[in-house]
């Protein structure tokens, strides 16, 4: 194996003339084999990692990385190959710098991200339907906050970074409505300034659904959905706002919400906001390739002291012997096993229901927003490279797809962990074949 400082090579005792140039030759191959490695050992960056552990490594031995806790943390090993070799599963394929901007932008999914469940698995529906005050629904938002964000956010300010924040959620029912009545999809419309690409942007002066619906100027409600729709507009609302507390902001963020896959680059222009700026978090498997975006654990129950505040709030406001019939319907019926609301007992006693999780709920990666695709490919042999992606090539997003296989990257992604250490093996073998063949000549010369 080379090693940096060359201590592993052994010279060729010379018998003349010849086996000196033979030496001269064996130095001269091995430099010009070397030469790209060193000259990158301070540069590029990978990025890297699981949906939890994956980390941005910079290759160099005095490398460190991001752990799961988001504290500084040196890796075991000290040369490019243990670097490569610690880190088998990467999902991301493509060489990154670090974004010398001081702005970031955080984006923030909704449902099983920010928020428990999807929507709160229909809780701030059964406060609505039973005509509970919307305060309330906004209290009940507050209690839904993953416990990672205010932490997530709370890192990034500390590191003297200027934070924006924007929620990105796909909710196609609030784009495309489904008409509680006659079951017809209504295309909504608002302000023209509301829509671009496909998805709806309610920027940070939106203090109420009545704002929104002030500008309405699509096809012609029915009262009952008009009710709908605006109850629709309440919750989102109610979940930005729940946002703004945790994190202490001074102003609302912009709410985009699109019935399509995501495009973190479309939206980012639309939002006037470098791409490169951006860092997505999401719970969706199917971004796991794109570099962008930073997978979380979905948010499928709460830890024990959380849930018993929840439950207790729940059944203060609404008991649950006291729903409407039609509403527990809606609740045992429209959602799956895993997120079901309510529960029956032996005796069929309704009671609210949500899932418990470990109280240490592991903690969000924090890494550092990376440029979009660094034509600085590795320069290794055998080593693929990338072009960039445009708009319509990105990986989208569901949001919180029930049950999304895991699938290898695609779209033309390449898996660079794998890449660099095939390449890497396939440069350390080329040495060792210049080293024989230098030997076999200096042999014959001798």
């Amino acid at each position: 194996r080379v090693s940096s400082a060359g201590s592993s090579f052994t010279r060729v005792s010379s018998a003349g003339s010849q086996s000196e140039r033979a030496g001269s030759l064996i130095k001269a191959a091995l430099l010009f084999l070397a030469l790209p490695m060193f000259l990158h050992l301070g540069g590029p960056m990978i990025a890297s990692g699981e949906s939890s552990t994956a980390t941005l490594m910079r290759l160099a031995p005095s490398a460190r990385q991001f752990n799961s806790d988001s504290n500084w943390q040196k890796p075991k090993g000290t040369g490019l190959p243990s670097l490569l070799r610690s880190h088998h599963h990467v999902n991301t394929d493509v060489v990154v710098d670090r974004l010398g901007s001081n702005k970031i932008t955080l984006m923030l999914d909704l449902d099983k991200t920010v928020l428990f469940g999807n929507d709160g698995n229909d809780l701030g529906v059964a406060l609505q339907w039973m005509d509970v005050a919307n305060s309330k629904v906004e209290e009940l938002y507050s209690k839904l906050i993953n416990p990672n964000l205010k932490k997530m956010y709370e890192f990034y300010t500390e590191s003297g970074k200027e934070v924006d924040v924007v929620i990105y959620t796909r909710r196609p029912q609030i784009v495309y409505y489904k008409s509680c009545v006659t079951s017809n999809t209504v295309p909504v419309r608002y302000a023209d300034d509301f829509h671009g690409q496909g998805q709806l942007i309610f920027p940070s002066s939106i203090g109420t659904s009545q704002d929104i619906l002030d500008t309405y100027v699509g096809p012609d409600l029915l009262e009952e959905e008009h009710r709908d729709v605006q109850m629709a507009l309440d919750r989102l609302l109610a979940a930005r706002d729940a946002v703004v507390l945790e994190l202490g902001l001074a102003k609302p963020p912009p709410v985009v919400v699109t019935a399509q896959p995501k495009n973190i680059e479309a939206t980012a222009r639309q939002l006037g906001l470098p791409a490169e700026s951006c860092l997505l978090f999401d719970d969706n498997v199917e971004l796991r390739s794109n570099p962008r975006v930073v997978l979380v654990d979905p948010l499928d129950g709460l830890p024990s002291d959380r849930r018993a505040n929840l439950l207790a709030f729940m059944e203060r406001e609404v008991p649950a012997d006291t729903l409407e019939e039609d509403l527990v319907d809606y609740l045992e019926e429209a959602a799956s096993a895993a997120e079901t609301s309510i529960m029956r007992d032996a005796n069929g006693k309704l009671s609210w229901w949500i899932p418990e999780v470990a109280d240490h709920i592991r903690s969000w990666r924090t890494p550092q927003p990376v440029r979009a695709v660094s034509h600085h490919t590795l320069p290794l042999k055998g080593a693929k490279s990338l072009e960039f992606h445009s708009d319509k090539d990105e990986i989208f997003s569901d949001v919180s797809p029930a049950d999304v296989p895991l699938r290898a990257p695609g779209h033309g992604f390449i898996d660079l962990c794998a890449a660099a250490e095939k390449a890497l093996a396939s440069r350390e073998s080329d040495i060792q074949l210049e080293l024989q063949l230098a030997r076999q000549y200096s042999q014959h010369c001798a």
